[in-house]
């Protein structure tokens, strides 16, 4: 295989506010050369090139030289991190979202200039859309590292360590900076403090950070969770209405000894799954999320009794009423303003609303998703792949792989959620105006439509499957394809060539190329006679 550039990366949808498109490699053309960034890792790599020369043909890829470890997708933006710990960032910027500089900054210059110890500098890209290469001089080099983006705010940050850094938004103190300033590149980073009071400890690190529309949760390794930015209905589970610009500890769950394993924010709410499999959340109760709260997290109950459609006639126990059964969950995800849940029997639930798509469960029901068809159609698939002489594999259970349809992980975005199997096939729910699902292309008086379903909710729309042998149920690693989702566009990171993009459809290039004029065009029409 041949090294490429950057990780490979599949996009399908409107990446950014480009034309719509099935899934399709995207190719980041304006980030700088190698030689220019890291001459010692280039030359190290020239040196590896003249060495797999001379050996028979490697099935592996091998290391790109912007090797993208981890990242995340606001509404317009997309925020990556590489294996040395600098950013690749691209799509909207109006808010300093994605890092590109202002004006006072263009050409080259550093980035936080006016701050007294910069922490970044930037190359000399300048356009917002287009991608940019953001050098963090070994602020993250080594450990762990990782992406969260909101609306239109980003925090990067190193889980198992103190280091955050936040730019963008910060009209609600959502960057958990200590003030309501936006904070773009013309200005720098605004980076924690790492011996603030709100720590609550000297061995306390971060362990997750999770962003909503403009509020964000923190999870600390004692497992202790902290919150910041709106809180106009009370997302922040802190007690109160009030707004906080850094760090606020939630008592709730500590009070209680409840321990919490993951956090999901979405519209003006959030999710909290316990390790017991239950599910506590607060915030809007305006579309049916959630049960009603006050301003602190309120169990949800997922009972067969509240499922929409379902008919329970109560017995009775010793003289007593049946309690119903809690649903136990493990995972959950926000999907705008709509609430999602994977049950331990592999049942995909929703609750809520998505009310650009006239889509509305009303509380305190919610509704099964119908799997199955999609299901069917991702298995044909891997059959006729199987047929074409692609790979039969197996699961950890000596089964065909394509049985192994059990809910590994779930994927949330603005509008659209995905739904990752242990066999690496990939399923979808909610908008597809952009095809950012599911493209069936067909071409109708002399142009291409997408004639899957701009909206589903209550089924599954088949997004992808994987070419060869893959374990999607194992730790989520960068090594592993991964997933993030943005408004209107779907992003797969697969340095390892796991799914196929067919190779018939044109590749995405950000930026992308001028358009040419007609005078342009007869002029090398000419050149060519």
């Amino acid at each position: 295989m041949l090294r490429r550039l950057h990780t490979r990366i599949l996009g399908m949808g409107s990446v950014c506010g480009m034309p719509p498109s099935p899934m399709a490699e995207v190719f980041l053309k304006s980030l700088p050369p190698p030689a220019q960034v890291d001459l010692v890792k280039y030359h190290r790599f020239e040196q590896e090139e003249a060495n797999r020369m001379r050996v028979p043909r490697c099935t592996t890829s091998p290391e790109p030289f912007y090797d993208i470890q981890s990242g995340a997708a606001g509404h317009k933006h997309v925020v990556l991190i590489t294996r040395e710990g600098n950013l690749i960032t691209f799509g909207e910027n109006r808010y300093g979202q994605s890092a590109a500089p202002g004006e006072s900054v263009r050409g080259g210059g550093r980035l936080g200039e006016n701050r007294q110890q910069p922490l970044a500098k930037h190359s000399d890209q300048h356009v917002s859309a287009a991608p940019m290469y953001v050098d963090l001089d070994g602020a993250f080099a080594g450990g762990n590292k990782s992406v969260a983006c909101g609306s239109n705010y980003t925090i990067v940050y190193q889980p198992g360590g103190r280091r955050a850094i936040g730019f963008g938004n910060n009209h609600m103190g959502q960057l958990g900076i200590g003030h309501k300033k936006q904070v773009d590149a013309s200005r720098g980073f605004a980076e924690w403090d790492p011996t603030a009071a709100w720590w609550g400890g000297n061995t306390n690190v971060i362990r997750t950070i999770t962003c909503g529309f403009n509020h964000t949760i923190l999870q600390l390794s004692s497992g202790e969770l902290l919150s910041f930015g709106s809180n106009t209905w009370g997302e922040l589970g802190i007690g109160s209405t009030v707004s906080p610009m850094q760090p606020t500890p939630i008592r709730f769950f500590e009070e209680k000894g409840i321990v919490v394993v993951k956090t999901v924010a979405g519209n003006s709410f959030t999710l909290f799954l316990t390790a017991d499999g239950r599910v506590y959340g607060c915030g809007a109760t305006n579309a049916g999320q959630l049960p009603a709260n006050v301003f602190e997290p309120a169990p949800v109950l997922l009972t067969r009794s509240f499922q929409q459609g379902c008919k329970v006639v109560p017995g009775r126990v010793h003289g007593g009423p049946t309690q119903p059964k809690l649903i136990r969950i493990k995972d959950i995800a926000c999907v705008g303003s709509m609430a999602v849940y994977a049950s331990r029997k592999n049942e995909l639930f929703v609750q809520g609303a998505l009310p650009d798509y006239g889509y509305q469960v009303p509380s305190p029901r919610f509704q099964l998703v119908d799997q199955q068809p999609a299901i069917d159609y991702l298995t044909e698939m891997m059959e006729h792949n199987k047929k074409k002489g692609g790979t039969r594999w197996m699961d950890d259970k000596g089964s065909e792989a394509h049985t192994g349809f059990d809910i590994v992980r779930l994927v949330q975005g603005p509008s659209t959620l995905l739904v990752i199997y242990k066999n690496g096939c990939v399923a979808g729910l909610g908008a597809n105006a952009e095809g950012q699902l599911q493209n069936i292309r067909r071409s109708q008086k002399g142009k291409e439509v997408n004639l899957a379903k701009a909206f589903t909710a209550n089924g599954l729309l088949p997004v992808c499957f994987p070419s060869k042998p893959y374990e999607a149920g194992g730790k989520q690693t960068a090594a592993l394809p991964w997933f993030t989702c943005g408004a209107g566009f779907t992003l797969l990171f697969d340095n390892n060539e796991v799914y196929d993009d067919g190779g018939q459809v044109k590749p995405i290039e950000l930026p992308p190329p001028a358009p040419t004029s007609r005078r342009g065009a007869a002029a090398a029409l000419r050149s060519m006679r």
